[in-house]
């Protein structure tokens, strides 16, 4: 509504329109609390994509994570981090800042 009354400078605009790009982010995040502790006031598990995403994980890739890491033991969590701190200090790591996985 206040994009449409205030148009004049054009500076308003894009002030109006970067408000409106923060409101919706804010409105999706809120969105996305509201379904978890809904699930968890209903005792179910909240939607696959919102706690990948609560977890840091896109949602595209959280099968491939849960692959590597699925069945492993302690032992190969330990193997598995000596590894990655070696590629990071040599400067073999692909992604410096999570080390590579496989």
């Amino acid at each position: 509504m206040h994009l449409d009354l205030d148009k004049t400078p054009p500076i308003h605009i894009r002030y109006w329109e970067a408000l409106m790009i923060v409101c919706n982010w804010e409105h999706a995040e809120t969105q996305k609390r509201d379904a978890i502790d809904r699930a968890r006031v209903c005792g179910d598990q909240a939607p696959p994509e919102v706690l990948a995403e609560e977890r840091g994980l896109h949602s595209s890739i959280e099968a491939d994570v849960k692959g590597q890491l699925e069945g492993k033991e302690s032992m190969d969590f330990k193997l598995m981090q000596q590894r990655i701190e070696s590629q990071m200090r040599s400067g073999t790591a692909k992604a410096v800042e999570y080390g590579r996985l496989f």
